[in-house]
């Protein structure tokens, strides 16, 4: 069987479905990871050594291209919501493929240093409030 791949070319919402604002013309790189947490293994007088359950934490991450000028836009909709957290969908290859979504917590920007002349982007990451929820895309 050959291997299937997709392209990373979807969608990508903050907020909700009323007043929430979609990214996606303007987000170069985006991702959820994820972070394993586990204490150090104990070993007990038996010889048995005991693991630790695992901590699973997400966030959202990503590089968006900022329009500082208008004042609709992104970069200003999100410093209007700062420390609050805003329901994500991320359709990573539209609607042919899987929905990833869940509440993050809105972080603000992180504008590095550009140079004179570029593009102004921010990095964001945002941590995940519980864990991300991917459903599949329905059968054809």
């Amino acid at each position: 069987m050959a291997t299937i791949t997709a392209k990373l070319k979807g969608t990508f919402r903050l907020g909700d479905a009323v007043t929430g604002k979609d990214f996606e013309a303007q987000v170069s790189h985006i991702g959820v990871p994820q972070t394993v947490t586990r204490d150090a293994p104990v070993t007990v007088l038996t010889g048995d050594v005991i693991h630790s359950a695992a901590t699973l934490a997400w966030s959202i991450t990503g590089t968006v291209l900022l329009d500082l000028t208008d004042p609709t836009g992104v970069y200003y909709y999100v410093l209007g919501i700062i420390g609050t957290d805003q329901p994500f969908e991320f359709l990573p290859v539209g609607p042919t493929g899987p929905t990833i979504s869940g509440v993050c917590t809105v972080d603000g920007w992180n504008t590095e240093e550009l140079a004179a002349g570029a593009i102004v982007s921010s990095k964001f990451t945002w941590p995940v409030q519980g864990q991300i929820v991917t459903t599949p895309p329905a059968a054809a």
